[in-house]
């Protein structure tokens, strides 16, 4: 079992609450016609603006 410092269960507190703030913006994106593309370049452009580095890159 891996124990997390307080430090790092902060931090993971607040990539949790980024996380969720740009899947509800990339929901809030879905209709029909919007391809994956379009959300995937929404996804980098809103994870750039929360100052974070997209893993999925």
């Amino acid at each position: 079992m891996i124990i997390k410092s307080e430090k790092e269960i902060q931090t993971m507190r607040e990539g949790g609450k980024i996380l969720a703030k740009i899947v509800s913006e990339i929901g809030k994106r879905i209709r029909p016609g919007v391809n994956t593309w379009e959300l995937d370049k929404l996804a980098e452009k809103l994870v750039f603006a929360y100052g974070g580095k997209p893993a999925f890159k």
